[in-house]
């Protein structure tokens, strides 16, 4: 069983697979797993929401729920 680690947050009003590979993991997108042996990338398309001026921000959080990467998106 692979071990899910970190989530991806951030506010988007869409989200697709990039290819059919993606397809199988669109439930679970927000979620990225540990190193795992054999386990090919899979992508996604995102829409992100912004506000007035058109940024954004989206955070990458480990296990336990801390902050481990944010980033401001202009």
């Amino acid at each position: 069983m692979r071990r899910r680690c970190k989530k991806f947050l951030a506010p988007v009003s869409e989200v697709s697979p990039f290819n059919d590979y993606a397809k199988k993991g669109l439930k679970d997108w927000t979620t990225y797993l540990g190193p795992t042996k054999d386990f090919d990338e899979m992508v996604f398309n995102l829409k992100p929401l912004s506000d007035q001026n058109g940024n954004t921000i989206a955070a990458l959080v480990n296990k336990v729920l801390s902050l481990e990467r944010a980033m401001h998106i202009l």
